[in-house]
């Protein structure tokens, strides 16, 4: 069921090598799609905001993780971030859940954080 104000078919950046999508299982795509239908769509006004919603500093020690095509995390924003102290890791070979694209990878970014 599409949300009210949502088109029924909203464009999709293309599946890339190494997103994940290729390698995601029956159980992964239903609980993905379970997500979507949850998503307040009102999120797209600040997602396509030009306001600036990085934090000056981290008020504790905090990591980015960030997808291996660093679509989400890019390397411009990536080093604004480590400038104001924080920590930033990518995972390789993941798209957006980096968790369910590459669990091995996903654990491996912690190694020396917790």
């Amino acid at each position: 069921m599409t949300p009210p104000g949502v088109p029924a078919q909203t464009p999709r950046r293309p599946a890339t090598r190494g997103s994940g999508v290729e390698r995601s299982r029956p159980g992964d795509i239903k609980a993905e799609l379970g997500g979507y239908a949850r998503w307040d769509v009102r999120a797209v006004d600040w997602l396509e905001s030009t306001s600036d919603y990085l934090p000056a500093r981290p008020i504790v020690p905090s990591l980015v993780q960030g997808a291996g095509d660093h679509h989400l995390v890019p390397d411009d924003m990536a080093e604004r971030l480590r400038a104001s102290g924080f920590e930033v890791r990518y995972v390789p070979d993941t798209g957006h859940c980096i968790h369910r694209d590459g669990l091995a990878g996903f654990l491996a970014s912690l190694d020396g954080w917790i």
